[in-house]
């Protein structure tokens, strides 16, 4: 039998975990950002092998129709969850900054909301 089949893929489960906990437990954005693209290696790969192994089960006259209808799907939830996003952005409401010492000062403005610092004058 072959080993690499007997073994379970530490590296997806480690890339998980660090994922779980730089995402939920830290909330640490960048950290996950990272985490993300460097394990791009293993879970790009991984998604096209996954659907490949889904659209196997669908019978072959409707397979087109379902892999079309599970990309329109994804693709509308990743649209919903960016323009709900992109609301929460602050972009209409700007608030000028003069110096770096300002932004000290940011979080009684704001709270928790999330915050796009525009440099269009930095220079």
């Amino acid at each position: 039998m072959d080993k690499a089949k007997e073994e379970p893929d530490f590296g997806f489960l480690i890339l998980i975990m660090l994922a779980i906990w730089q995402g939920s437990w830290l909330q640490y954005d960048y950290g996950l950002y990272k985490i993300l693209f460097i394990g791009s290696l293993i879970w790009i790969p991984s998604l096209f092998r996954g659907g490949t192994a889904v659209a196997s089960f669908v019978p072959r006259p409707t397979r087109p129709f379902a892999i079309t209808l599970g990309a329109i799907i994804f693709f509308s939830g990743a649209l919903a969850q960016r323009t709900e996003q992109q609301e929460k952005i602050l972009w209409r409401d700007p608030i000028p900054m003069r110096w770096y010492s300002d932004l000290a000062n940011l979080r009684h403005k704001v709270g928790n909301r999330p915050v796009l610092l525009v440099c269009d004058n930095a220079f």
